[in-house]
């Protein structure tokens, strides 16, 4: 399928009918929720979210800090493209979304085990789905339930994804660091 395919036009929807389940999945970065503030009170919405649909109403699968930030802002609405896809493909849309940017390895050892635990999907129908080895399915889900829950979050127990710094990369936690492009992301706890 497609990925215009995937969704239908964009319509405005309310904010606070929106859920944020998969909210869970990722890591908050301070920094870039401040510039995405900015950027919506000077410029307005750029991009539509992207939210999809299960049975307690719409969910987002990507959009969080345009959220937050609208939240913060006081706008009622925000445009919206509803996937019609289910929870365990909106999962796996999120990361297509961040295909450019890409998730970190400690964002990604969460939608494994989310993938794994809470839908059941066996590791080689992640590894397919995701287009990846099932020794990397493996390798992120070991990542994920080897740190200490205090240290990372866990979306399993409803905690919130707090960390403080850089995560940890998958080979900083297995003890094997390397440079992972300069890429770093301070995170805080949820501020909307």
């Amino acid at each position: 399928m497609a990925m215009h395919e995937l969704h239908a036009a964009t319509r405005m929807v309310e904010i606070a009918a929106l859920g944020e389940r998969l909210s869970a999945l990722r890591l908050r970065d301070a920094e870039a929720l401040s510039a995405v503030r900015r950027s919506l009170d000077q410029y307005g919405q750029l991009a539509a979210v992207t939210l999809f649909t299960e049975r307690d109403g719409l969910q987002i699968i990507d959009g969080f800090k345009r959220v937050c930030a609208a939240r913060a802002l006081g706008w009622p609405t925000l445009v919206a493209r509803i996937d019609d896809v289910g929870a365990v493909d909106a999962k796996l849309r999120l990361r297509e979304l961040h295909d450019r940017r890409g998730l970190t390895e400690l964002e990604e050892a969460w939608l494994v085990r989310s993938l794994y635990r809470e839908d059941r999907l066996p590791q080689p129908e992640i590894a397919r789905r995701m287009q990846r080895h099932r020794s990397w399915v493996w390798r992120r889900l070991m990542l994920v339930e080897a740190l200490d829950p205090l240290v990372q979050g866990s979306p399993s127990n409803g905690t919130e994804n707090n960390v403080k710094g850089s995560p940890p990369s998958a080979d900083e936690a297995a003890g094997t660091a390397r440079p992972v492009g300069g890429r770093r992301r301070t995170c805080t706890s949820r501020a909307c």
